[in-house]
């Protein structure tokens, strides 16, 4: 009797712990799936824009590609704040993003459709693969303006703005269209405490144009540049300075407002560490680190992001199973003699190539391509047999193996240095950038 009970007792009991159960598991997942999918709290921040991902076809306005970069912009819930004044946006004919925010919205593309792929890019100006999107399902969100009082009618305060993320995996990247192409915008960082200034480090990106030009792309002169801290001396292209250094700890706000950083330098901290590197004939270079790996430094008038250079290590494939696919440029590198004509039609400056692509395969081309050539050659030697600029070769030591491969595109050279299996520098025509894989 009692085993018939007990026996009664677990069927009842037993479906209720399993349902009891995988509704546990549910709640995981979904909890798990929520955290990890982009959504509106992951938008609110402070965000600098860094780099261009595409030229739009017919952008309007006078100033270059790559114009927006350093600019800074503020997301909350009720208000967007833009580093770019209103004066300085009606002078450049441009919108400043100021806005009160009446409200968002949020709209979900599946691009893996036809349809929905050209409506997308259509609307937002851009083809994602050209701008290293790979992202089937993006995410976008609008943030429109309180109607009403002079910003209504005023052409120079934009109505709304549109951002959506550059990878749904990454919540620290955004994108975001300006009138001559789409760039990203990246989340400010905390500075993590940190003394280590030796090594080699490699300029990637403006921050500031602090009290250097107002507007234009001069600051690329800077890009791909390798500055190398040692003990007591900074070496930079042929030059070499005897340094001494002072660290201090100051309000980051009023470090940016005596240096004219009006942009900001992308650092959330209140107080910041900083190095005053002393040269001689009483200047100074200003050093802020960020981390181990980078450090803003103050160049000329300017702000830049610099990357530490980390030691080489020879890939495991290097072959041409790797030579195929679309690349991405992420980094100038170097510009030298530049026919503007063997580069494309509409060619307008070295950052036309950060807005484009590079297809790897021959049969994309339709003009004539050769067959690639593949060799392994010491760095020191490579810097001999080919035209390669000093900055470019600087960023390996002379015995690491360098694995190459070239080829001629209609009456182009191309050469490309293999680092890793999604990353190589590539040489054409005066112009060195750095390529990673679209995947």
């Amino acid at each position: 009797m009692h085993t018939i009970k007990k026996y009664k007792c677990l069927k009842i009991v037993l479906p209720v712990l399993l349902i009891i159960f995988l509704l546990f598991i549910y709640i995981l997942i979904s909890h798990h799936s929520d955290k990890d999918s982009f959504g509106i709290n992951d938008v609110y921040g402070n965000w600098k824009v860094t780099r261009v991902i595409y030229q739009a076809k017919g952008g309007y306005g006078e100033l270059p590609l790559g114009n927006e970069i350093g600019r800074s912009f503020s997301i909350s819930e009720d208000k967007i704040k833009d580093s770019k004044s209103y004066d300085t946006a009606v002078l450049e004919k441009q919108v400043c993003y100021d806005i009160d925010v009446l409200q968002y919205e949020e709209k979900k593309y599946d691009v893996s459709g036809w349809e929905t792929l050209v409506d997308f890019q259509f609307n937002n100006n851009i083809v994602l693969d050209k701008a290293g999107i790979a992202d089937t399902i993006i995410s976008e969100y609008t943030f429109y303006a309180y109607k009403g009082g002079a910003k209504e009618e005023d052409p120079f305060y934009a109505p709304a703005m549109t951002v959506f993320p550059y990878k749904e995996s990454n919540k620290d990247i955004l994108v975001k269209k300006f009138n001559y192409g789409s760039y990203i915008l990246e989340r400010y960082k905390n500075q993590i405490k940190t003394g280590n200034l030796q090594g080699k480090w490699l300029v990637e990106g403006l921050i500031s144009r602090g009290r250097g030009e107002k507007e234009g792309i001069d600051f690329i002169e800077n890009y791909g540049k390798v500055y190398q801290f040692a003990d007591d001396i900074l070496k930079c292209a042929d030059s070499e300075y005897k340094v001494s250094y002072q660290k201090e700890a100051v309000d980051r706000e009023d470090y940016e407002n005596i240096n004219g950083i009006s942009e900001g330098l992308g650092i959330e901290n209140k107080e910041i560490y900083i190095f005053h590197v002393k040269l001689p004939d009483d200047r100074v270079i200003e050093v802020i680190p960020i981390n181990d790996n980078e450090i803003i430094a103050q160049i000329g008038e300017q702000w830049f992001c610099l990357k530490r250079i980390k030691d080489y290590v020879e890939p495991a494939v290097y072959d041409e199973s790797i030579l195929n696919g679309e690349w991405k440029p992420t980094l100038l590198m170097a510009i030298g003699d530049v026919d503007p004509e063997m580069e494309a039609n509409n060619y307008s400056s070295p950052l036309y190539w950060y807005g484009n692509s590079v297809m790897l395969d021959a049969d994309a081309y339709v003009v004539s391509v050769s067959e690639w050539k593949t060799d392994s050659i010491q760095a020191k030697d490579f810097k001999e047999k080919y035209n390669v600029p000093q900055n470019v070769i600087e960023t390996f030591n002379d015995t690491d193996m360098l694995h190459i491969a070239s080829r001629k595109v209609g009456q182009a050279e191309e050469i490309y240095i293999i680092l890793d299996h999604s990353t190589m520098l590539r040489g054409r025509n005066g112009l060195w950038f750095r390529l990673e894989k679209i995947e």
